[in-house]
């Protein structure tokens, strides 16, 4: 029984390990389309959201099944590093991400706030503009 747990956790393992790759790629994504593509962006990040969902499903699925086998399952060591060395990977491209988030947000941010208010070149144009060349919109 404790091989047959063992054998049911490594495919779990494996399929974590490559759903932690996958939102890897997804950041790297999500990061290509920050500044330019915010429809794609929205996209990629209700996968990433999916994705993470299914990751915690199948940590679930992996801790019920070492609890289910009752005695200590043995795993390979060497699985469970490659699955710690994916996760590391994966939380390294998601801070990443949030912080190409915030910077994109905070770069937009600032640009909206200038908006409303006329830059030095536009006021001193307005200022040296004959006022007989406006146009009145109430007669």
């Amino acid at each position: 029984m404790a091989t047959a747990g063992a054998s049911v956790i490594i495919l779990y393992v494996e399929a974590a390990k490559n759903l932690l790759r996958d939102l890897d790629d997804q950041a790297q994504e999500a990061m290509s389309t920050l500044s330019h593509d915010h429809t794609e962006l929205l996209g990629v990040v209700e996968r990433r959201g999916r994705m993470l969902d299914e990751l915690g499903r199948l940590i679930g699925l992996i801790t019920a099944s070492r609890r289910q086998a009752g005695a200590p399952v043995r795993v390979s060591q060497a699985a469970l590093e490659d699955l710690a060395r994916a996760s590391a990977a994966a939380l390294e491209s998601h801070l990443a991400l949030i912080a190409a988030a915030q910077e994109e947000r905070n770069r937009l941010s600032h640009v909206g706030g200038r908006l409303g208010r006329p830059d030095a070149v536009a006021r001193q144009y307005s200022a040296t503009t004959p006022s007989s060349h406006l146009i009145s919109v109430s007669g």
